[in-house]
Order: C-alpha cells, then structure tokens, then sequence
C-alpha cells in the first residue's frame, strides 16, 4: 500500500514538473543576417547579401541606404523592412544589435514631390562624430532612419522618424550621441612603513630645552609641518562605498521627432512624461474590468425590470380583484 502510495505521489511530482519552463542557455551560435534588394535595384551589386554575425554584435551599419544601387531613376530608396512586413505598417524601428536569425528587403518609392532630409551624427556639445548624410524623399514620407555605430558612445535612440515637409530645412534627423564612462581604478596608496626609533643618548649634564626664536613649540604629539608627508591622492574627494561612475541611459527603440516635446538631449536626458509619450495600447486587465462593468450593469438593469414588471403584475392583479 505504502509503495503505490509512493509511486502515485512521484507520478503527480514529475508530471507537474514536466510543466515546468526550461530556462534556455543563451546562444552562443552566430545569427544569419540577410537583406534582399528586391525588384528595382541592389544591395552592394548583388540581390541579396548574407551577413553572419554573433549575438549582441551592432548591426545598424547593414542598413545604410548607401549600399542601395537603383536601376531605374524613377524610384529612390525608402529605407529597409523586415520581410513579410506590409510597407504600409506604423513605423517599425530597425534592430540595433542581432538577436536572432531575421531577414529584411529594401523598399523602394516611386518620385513624386520630391524633398531631402539630413542626417547628423553629433557629440553633445554638438561636435559632429560622421559627415551629414543628404538623401531624396516625397513629402509626407516618414522614413526610419537607424542610428550608426560609434565605439564609446550611446545615442538617445537607435531609431529616428519624421514626416518630410517640403521644406528640407526642416528634415533633420539628428542623432546626439553620449559617451560611455569607463569605470576608473584606483590603487590604494601604501602605507609608509614605521621607522625603527633609535636609542637616545643619555647626555652627562641635562641642560634646559630652548626653543629658537623663529620656531613655534608644538603639543605632544603632534608632528611639525615640515616633517609632515602627504599621500598621494588624500586631497581627492573619497567616493561612497558601492558605487560606480555614471553611465549613459539606455538609447530608446524609436523617437517619433513630430512630437514637439521630444528633446533631443542624448541619453543622459530625463524620460519623456507620460503627457509627452502618445500610446494607443489598453492594458489586458482595463479591458476585462470594463467588460465586468458592462455584465454588471447588464445584470443589474435586467434584475430591475423584472422586478418591476412582477409588480406591476401584482399590482394589476389587486386591482382587477378590487373591482370584481
């Protein structure tokens, strides 16, 4: 009884634990970039280009409109999407790093009023990191521009986006870029090491101490200043316990620049409030209350009226039995 007892109890403890999740190693094996150039032109001279890269590893500079040939003048360059991706869609940001296997094609436009648009790559006292990047667009075009990278420096987002006006003065794309502080060590300073104190001699005839007129006496054990040693680094500022040096935030996915309180400050700028940030998502659980309310309130009203109606039904029956 006792071992079929057992057996149940590890049958239900497996069976629950094949439920599990199993966390996955992270990947080690390289991921397969590819970007097809599609039917009206080519991505370095060829249809398709195939990119293998480890996980982690910037990918920004596979998506530089410069490395589009057209064929036919009638079209210009877009900007690039992942495959199977309607061109029509809300602006997707392009990965900043690979993070798995992902094919991506080349969109094209045809020429209609046509505009420019600029991109800078600049430092945040506004020192330019790349030459601008000049390049031909329709008006009413919102094309996603993705960052370059640069070694030791973060921009305020990976991706940029923007409706073309006619004015080409107004479309800039400006990625303001924050370097990354390295943590600095410092080696602490040796301690001087104790002198060994020789033997006084005793003299024959103790005389009076004097004190030479340009001297000051000093307290008991006190040191006098020209005896004194300095360590180096004891005039810095020590840095709390645990800390570290400050870091550039996080760049952002995407910034739409259409939304006038969106700064341009760089990483280290504070967050877009919530008035600042447009967001057409409804959390699951606001949905499910609603839906609550509205049975809710359907169950109430329906519990009214047939309330109402039994005594309307009670009230009519006295009536006609008051009358007979």
């Amino acid at each position: 009884m006792k071992k079929k007892l057992l057996f149940s109890l590890l049958s239900v403890f497996f069976f629950c634990f094949s439920f599990l999740p199993i966390r996955a190693e992270e990947s080690s094996y390289p991921y397969t970039i590819r970007i097809y150039s599609g039917k009206q032109g080519t991505i370095d001279g060829q249809e398709m280009v195939e990119t293998i890269v480890q996980p982690g590893t910037s990918i920004s500079d596979l998506f530089s409109l410069e490395r589009v040939q057209l064929d036919n003048d009638k079209y210009y360059v877009k900007g690039f999407k992942e495959s199977g991706k309607d061109n029509n869609t809300m602006a997707q940001p392009l990965p900043a790093v690979a993070k798995e296997d992902a094919d991506f094609v080349v969109v094209y436009g045809i020429k209609g009023e046509g505009t420019q648009y600029t991109i800078q790559y600049v430092d945040q006292a506004g020192n330019a990191l790349a030459q601008p990047q000049t390049y031909y667009g329709n008006v009413g075009d919102r094309p996603v521009v993705a960052y370059r990278y640069f070694e030791g420096y973060l921009p305020q987002a990976y991706n940029l986006v923007r409706t073309l006006s006619a004015n080409a003065a107004e479309n800039q794309f400006t990625f303001v870029y924050a370097p990354i502080e390295q943590p600095q060590t410092t080696t602490p300073a040796t301690p001087a090491q104790p002198t060994t104190p020789t033997t006084p001699t005793q003299p024959t005839t103790p005389a009076a101490p004097t004190t030479p007129d340009n001297q000051t006496p000093t307290e008991e054990g006190t040191t006098p200043a020209e005896d004194q040693t300095t360590t180096p680094g004891q005039d810095q500022t020590p840095t709390e316990e645990g800390t570290t040096p400050t870091t550039p935030q996080q760049p952002q996915d995407l910034i739409d620049l259409d939304e006038e309180d969106v700064p341009l400050a760089g990483p280290n700028s504070k967050p877009a409030t919530n008035n600042q940030t447009k967001s057409s998502s409804i959390d699951p659980w606001m949905i499910g209350l609603i839906v609550l309310a509205l049975i809710a309130l359907a169950g109430g009203g329906y519990y009214f009226y047939r309330k109402k109606k039994a005594e309307d039904e009670v009230l009519k029956r006295l009536h006609k039995e008051d009358q007979e």
